[in-house]
């Protein structure tokens, strides 16, 4: 996936997939975004906040990709935030490492159930990229 935004009917199948979130308590929100930070899709993430979470997630995802190649390992998956109040997740989409999912979740969800559900999210969207 370029640095464009996907194009329409690729956009709103991307979309399609996660709206299934609105059946997961506790995901407050999810955006899709490009390796270069783009956002691809989003659902229950306004449009302003939409653009800021691709762009520090697509960076995190960057340091969890070197930091993992310092130290000897390969293949960044996934990174996990959590606060008192909720989690994070950053996960790749595929192997291509072209597209990446950044999820909130509040305390409704434990991290397993977010990560299970996220997982799932990520392998529907790589199906749906043709990957």
């Amino acid at each position: 996936m370029s640095a464009q935004r996907a194009a329409s009917p690729l956009r709103d199948s991307f979309n399609k997939v996660l709206g299934a979130y609105a059946e997961v308590d506790g995901v407050r929100g999810a955006v899709l975004f490009s390796a270069d930070g783009f956002e691809l899709a989003a659902y229950g993430v306004d449009a302003d906040l939409r653009a800021r979470l691709a762009a520090i997630a697509s960076s995190l995802a960057a340091l969890g990709v070197a930091i993992t190649a310092e130290a000897g390992l390969h293949d960044f998956e996934r990174a996990i935030f959590e606060t008192g109040d909720g989690t994070i997740l950053i996960m790749r989409v595929g192997t291509d490492q072209s597209m990446s999912l950044v999820v909130v979740a509040d305390k409704r969800i434990s991290v397993g159930r977010a990560l299970w559900t996220a997982q799932h999210c990520c392998t529907a969207l790589n199906r749906v990229a043709g990957h």
